[in-house]
């Protein structure tokens, strides 16, 4: 037995020593980090306000009954395209006490029947809602606006529109975004909820626009604007170094890391904005191949945007 158990002993640290060898190769210690560094430039920024939004139909007629009575004939089914003026619903008075004629109840708008509420035979009564009739084709969006937002949205300003339904292009089979601009804001607010209506109504017609359109009232999805466009400089957010209560980037000065404060502004979509600390010019380092402290020497990866050719060593 102790012959095998020697000999399993000599392979195990033979493995060992040579595993650790070829680690010391890799992450040699006196190699210079390879740090990923650009040259800071100012940007267009803007923020961002998104409200929830809902498609509705600009024209929207309702059908009321005058009278108390009952449905003769249903003469539009539900989802007929009707022109203005087209017979909707043959109605009559039930009260037994007069005698009158039919009645023809027909449509105020062209459009299609979207709500029927009512059967041939249905017995009816004054006030009650019978049918609706509206324009798919003539569409608004609603959204509410929560109070703090009211100073930075105008009537007039443009914004973008992406539905949840398909609004495809002819030859992209892909969701798009619409523009829309501010058609009107309510001046009364929600005391539930905080916030008022405004309306958008589409920049142009979605035939217009080259759209194959399934968006429909009713239509879910989201209203986009943009709100105080700056040139400002913006780092990713891995690149900021968080010490205590103060925010450093790492620089490279002279072929060698230096750690710069700078004062942080809002962060979109990965980016953070830097307000002060920093110069049009200044290589910001955004990743490095291991850890580097202020005054080591680094050297800039090759494919860096700040500079593909020159090693900074």
């Amino acid at each position: 037995m102790r012959p095998y158990f020697t000999l399993f002993f000599s392979s195990f640290f033979s493995i060992l020593f040579l595993n650790s060898i070829s680690l010391f190769a890799v992450q040699d210690p006196k190699s210079k980090p390879i740090v990923m560094a650009r040259a800071a430039e100012k940007k267009k920024m803007v923020d961002l306000l998104i409200y929830p939004a809902r498609v509705e139909s600009r024209i929207n007629a309702n059908l009321l009954a005058e009278f108390d009575g009952a449905v003769v004939r249903v003469a539009a089914p539900l989802g007929k395209k009707v022109k203005k003026g087209e017979l909707i619903l043959v109605l009559k008075h039930t009260d037994p006490i007069y005698s009158y004629s039919n009645i023809s109840l027909r449509a105020p708008v062209s459009g299609v029947v979207s709500e029927l509420a009512v059967n041939e035979g249905s017995i009816i009564s004054r006030g009650q809602k019978l049918a609706t009739v509206t324009d798919p084709s003539q569409l608004k969006v609603a959204i509410e606006v929560p109070l703090h937002d009211l100073s930075a949205l105008k009537v007039g300003m443009s914004g973008e529109f992406k539905s949840n339904a398909r609004a495809i292009s002819n030859d992209e089979n892909e969701l798009k975004s619409l523009p829309v601009e501010i058609a009107g804001i309510s001046p009364l607010a929600d005391p539930v909820t905080g916030t008022t209506t405004a309306i958008l109504h589409f920049s142009k017609s979605l035939s217009h626009l080259g759209i194959i359109s399934e968006i429909l009232p009713g239509s879910l999805g989201r209203a986009t604007f943009e709100n105080k466009p700056r040139m400002v400089f913006s780092v990713p957010e891995s690149a900021v170094i968080y010490r205590d209560d103060k925010t450093f980037l790492r620089l490279v000065k002279d072929g060698k890391m230096s750690q710069q404060e700078v004062v942080l502004g809002p962060m979109q979509s990965g980016q953070v904005e830097v307000q002060k600390g920093l110069e049009t010019g200044a290589l910001v380092i955004e990743r490095s191949s291991k850890f580097i402290a202020p005054g080591d020497e680094v050297i800039l990866e090759k494919d860096s945007t700040s500079d593909k050719s020159k090693k900074a060593e």
